[in-house]
């Protein structure tokens, strides 16, 4: 995985976490727990992963058994407080990561033994950029609070060192975070991401079968289950519990979807699991390659959405680097998740939306394009004109896959109002025009599409759209007729535009 993947995708994790802190959805176990501990300060202590933690201390303190469930109480509400002032801070230093060093510098100056000041000052030093800054200061921390407050401190200076290449004295610190914390779930998770890198397979699937284990948060859990740890532990036949890409699937003839009216039928898979081993087994070991590639392209001290650019460069670099286009669009849908964990982005949500529509096509999936026209709003809501242009027009394809085309006509007039230098706005809204079978209206389209992008332009999308005018007598002069069918790789100049990892950053 790339050099900081885990850490943001523990960020996206825990936000999950702190938003449930008030739920008291964990199940209390069987024994193991000392009774008067009540059942929301556990599932808060198990949430964080300071269950086991928390026992350990007070065995340390010898807590009489009486005094148990306030020490428990107290330790299990710091802990969320303490874990609740480490987000915000990660997320000002997003926001403002000058403003935030400047008020942690100053904080540490002030109080040179206030542990928590050292701790979150690396925290915005990470957000700035300053690795080796970052180090020192987690190093300051630790010295005055050799626990790491749980752990975490040694968690995020090994995340650090493996950033720094550095691979035997990040394993260390993981080492310490989880005897510190053996209940924090992201420390087995960080863990086995080391053992993949270096080639552990074996140490590296019991500690992502830990990580499944421990977690109690499903949607973190779910996007590690999609995660490369999982793909490169199948490919090398280890299989992991809770890694949904590790299951077997028969090697046989592939599952196809169930017939039915377009995107209305009944699909027995989802398009972006395997079809069968075979498939499994090219994509996990075109992907491992791929993030080789993209980190190739950053530096040890890149920010956090460069690196989650890399990772949208190495999606694009998918779509023209494999032979078959199921594979190329499932590769690339994997690699611009990968993207989205480490850094949400306008551009990431586009691309993984484009991507979702063109398999949702492919596989007459359903819940794919639904899933792409969540991505095209959210791309829109967070993008700036150049992607929100894009977003919209997307948004209209979605909208016509899914067989509404009153509101894909909609969504094709708002793409033409933000972005009325999009050479594509025609070209969309004749594909629409055409799935409504007004082809007079739709060559009329097509013919503004070719003055604007040149007779000599060429795409899939293009060909197979005037392949289907010709055969209903409506073909513009320099419209070929090339309708050989097929999946559709979502190449410009109708599609957004690719970043290469050729290309300079």
């Amino acid at each position: 995985m790339s050099k900081n993947t885990l850490l943001t995708t523990l960020f996206l994790a825990a936000s999950c976490v702190c938003a449930a802190l008030a739920q008291e959805g964990a199940a209390r176990p069987e024994n193991g727990v000392p009774s008067g501990i009540i059942s929301s300060d556990e599932a808060l202590a198990r949430k964080n992963g300071v269950h086991e933690a928390i026992l350990s201390l007070a065995a340390k303190k010898s807590v009489p058994p009486a005094e148990l469930p306030a020490f428990y109480s107290a330790q299990a509400r710091a802990a969320a407080d303490w874990f609740d002032l480490y987000f915000k801070t990660a997320e000002d230093s997003s926001r403002d990561p000058r403003a935030a060093l400047k008020k942690w510098t100053e904080k540490t100056s002030a109080a040179p033994r206030d542990v928590d000041a050292w701790f979150l000052r690396a925290v915005t030093e990470e957000r700035s950029g300053d690795i080796r800054a970052a180090v020192e200061s987690y190093s300051r921390s630790l010295e005055l609070d050799p626990a790491g407050r749980w752990g975490m401190a040694y968690y995020l200076r090994g995340l650090l060192k493996k950033d720094l290449q550095e691979p035997a004295a990040a394993a260390a610190d993981l080492d310490a975070a989880i005897a510190a914390s053996p209940s924090n779930p992201f420390f087995y998770h960080a863990r086995a991401s080391l053992g993949v890198e270096q080639g552990n397979y074996p140490a590296a699937s019991r500690d992502l079968s830990r990580f499944f284990e421990l977690n109690v948060d499903t949607a973190a859990a779910q996007s590690a289950s999609r995660a490369i740890e999982c793909e490169e532990l199948a490919a090398m036949g280890f299989s992991v519990s809770g890694c949904s890409q590790a299951k077997d699937q028969s090697a046989s003839a592939p599952r196809r979807p169930a017939s039915g009216p377009g995107l209305a039928g009944q699909e027995t898979f989802a398009p972006w699991e395997y079809e069968n081993q075979s498939e499994k087994n090219e994509l996990a070991l075109y992907i491992y390659d791929a993030l080789d590639s993209a980190r190739n392209l950053v530096r040890a001290n890149s920010s956090v959405s460069e690196r989650a650019g890399a990772f949208l460069r190495a999606g694009d670099t998918a779509l023209i680097s494999l032979s078959d286009a199921k594979h190329s669009l499932k590769a690339a849908l994997k690699l611009y998740e990968l993207s989205l964990f480490i850094s949400p982005s306008a551009k990431g949500y586009l691309k993984r939306g484009t991507a979702l529509l063109e398999l949702g096509r492919l596989y007459q999936h359903a819940q794919s394009v639904s899933l792409a026209l969540a991505d095209f709003d959210r791309a829109a809501a967070l993008g700036s004109d150049g992607v929100k242009d894009w977003a919209y027009l997307m948004r209209a394809r979605a909208k016509a896959a899914a067989g509404d085309t009153d509101g894909a006509l909609s969504a094709a007039a708002q793409a033409a109002r933000a972005g009325p230098g999009l050479a594509c706005f025609p070209h969309v809204r004749a594909e629409i025009l055409a799935a409504r079978k007004d082809f007079r209206a739709a060559a009329g389209d097509m013919e503004k599409f070719l003055k604007l992008s040149g007779a000599s332009s060429s795409s899939p999308a293009k060909d197979r759209l005037c392949g289907l005018l010709a055969r209903n007598g409506f073909a513009p002069a320099n419209c070929s007729a090339d309708d050989s069918g097929g999946a559709e790789i979502p190449f410009p100049p109708c599609y957004p535009p690719l970043e290469l990892i050729t290309d300079p950053l």
